[in-house]
């Protein structure tokens, strides 16, 4: 809401519920909270921010993916309307857990991430100290305390909240021109702007934590009804995790994994012995379905391995 030229965020309430003669029952309560507890940026006030914005040629295409990575619903729904008016920035995905952002990050090129620095399980520092290919970061969080580590880790910003709309502009104006700049850079030289390359590891939650799991340590995975169940190197036990065969499939790289049954994946690299009704990883023989042998064993003589 606008009073006065200024933007109002979902932190001043206060300021207006006398002046509204809002009765908050519990069902007035809902149409009150819904009426402001979402930014609302009038289109005066619009006109005067496109003027602290940087030339952005929406014909060029040159807009940054980005995804928000933060457990609180409010959060995420203040960082994403600010996106909207934003017009180089392209909301792929909202995540609330370090896994669902994971899940992103793999199938999609995410140039920017809002990040909370407290997530369920792993810190926000932490999940950026995992990822091998990192985007751009700006930290988005009430906590000041990790704002030196946060710079340790090159964030582009660091934004406490309440977060006004002009903080927040002036945050990802900042990211822009970089990305703009690295862009025009990779024009000039020739080069192909770098694919998104897949990490070496996957993040799942188990016994109520997020796990890091190194792909070259995965053995197989076993599906089960609802769970999946990961078999590692040197661990005689595996690591259960609510989710699908299928997902897993699609967040593995297809040229060390294959699908051999509808209840096995299994890693390419650690394939001991084939034969037309099995697979041979360390001590373990994993059966290969008939739907799934003929693409399999032509997959296996294209990578020329004797069968």
């Amino acid at each position: 809401m606008e009073k006065n030229g200024l933007l109002c965020t979902a932190g001043r309430f206060s300021d207006y519920r006398q002046s509204d003669n809002i009765n908050t029952s519990k069902g007035e309560f809902q149409v009150w909270q819904n009426r402001y507890s979402r930014p609302f940026i009038s289109p005066r006030r619009r006109q005067m921010l496109n003027m602290k914005m940087p030339n952005f040629n929406k014909n060029s295409g040159l807009t940054m993916n980005c995804i928000i990575l933060d457990d609180d619903p409010m959060g995420q729904s203040t960082i994403a309307d600010y996106i909207e008016h934003v017009p180089y920035l392209t909301l792929i995905d909202k995540c609330s857990t370090a896994f669902d952002a994971y899940d992103v990050l793999h199938n999609h090129k995410i140039d920017i991430i809002f990040l909370d620095t407290q997530l369920p399980g792993i810190s926000g520092i932490d999940f950026i100290k995992s990822l091998d290919d990192k985007p751009m970061i700006i930290f988005t969080t009430v906590f000041k305390e990790y704002a030196l580590e946060a710079f340790n880790l090159n964030a582009m910003d660091y934004l406490l909240k309440p977060i006004s709309f002009d903080r927040f502009l002036k945050a990802t104006n900042k990211a822009y021109e970089y990305f703009s700049l690295k862009s025009l850079k990779l024009k000039a030289s020739g080069k192909p702007k770098e694919a998104n390359t897949a990490s070496e590891f996957i993040l799942v939650k188990a016994d109520y934590k997020t796990i890091k799991i190194n792909l070259n340590d995965i053995l197989y995975v076993e599906g089960l009804k609802d769970y999946i169940k990961i078999f590692t190197v040197g661990s005689d036990k595996p690591i259960i995790t609510l989710n699908s065969l299928k997902r897993m499939q699609e967040n593995l790289p297809t040229d060390r994994f294959a699908r051999v049954h509808k209840s096995f994946i299994i890693s390419l690299n650690h394939i001991k012995v084939i034969n037309k009704t099995q697979v041979v990883i360390g001590k373990n023989y994993i059966p290969i379905g008939e739907s799934y042998k003929d693409f399999f064993i032509s997959e296996m003589e294209n990578k020329r391995l004797m069968l």
